[in-house]
């Protein structure tokens, strides 16, 4: 989400808010009643999102006033399981059983307000980051495999919120 203003004049009042709401879900399960029987069995979810929000305001004049917020709120979750709902399923192979979870996750906040004026210059500005970034392998249940079974959740995440303001008044 990206939200911009710039003001001129006697008074100027630049405001800029950006609201940046984001829930993303990728998951791969046996769940229900499903019935698995055979050779080997491999699960396999991945997931990569970047968000970015970004607010940018500037006034100018006699008196400028400029307010900036950026908020970016992230739910991320990942996830690899075998009887993720209430009835259990059935699993049972002769082979190997994998389930793997992995996610990348990259949340950028800016704000920037920048007020000039010759009598009163007030610059304000917010950067609100919420990140959640989840990753989950689950085994919820029984299942019976005649080789290697591994479970493994991988996640790498990265957050940041910059906030920079600036007024030059008489």
């Amino acid at each position: 989400a990206k939200s911009q203003a710039t003001v001129e004049g006697d008074v100027g009042v630049g405001a800029s808010v950006a609201l940046n709401i984001v829930d993303n879900l990728t998951a791969a399960e046996v769940s229900g009643g499903a019935v698995v029987t055979g050779g080997s069995l491999t699960l396999s979810a991945s997931s990569s999102h970047g968000v970015t929000t970004t607010s940018e305001a500037g006034a100018s004049g006699g008196v400028a006033i400029t307010p900036s917020v950026a908020i970016a709120v992230v739910d991320n979750e990942t996830s690899v399981g075998i009887g993720a709902s209430g009835v259990l399923p059935t699993v049972d192979i002769t082979g190997s059983l994998s389930a793997t979870a992995s996610h990348v996750g990259i949340t950028t906040t800016t704000s920037d307000a920048a007020a000039a004026g010759p009598d009163v210059a007030v610059g304000a500005s917010i950067a609100v980051t919420i990140a959640a970034d989840t990753v989950l392998a689950n085994a919820l249940g029984g299942s019976i495999a005649g080789g290697d079974v591994t479970f493994a959740a991988v996640s790498g995440a990265s957050t940041a919120s910059r906030a920079v303001a600036s007024a030059k008044g008489g």
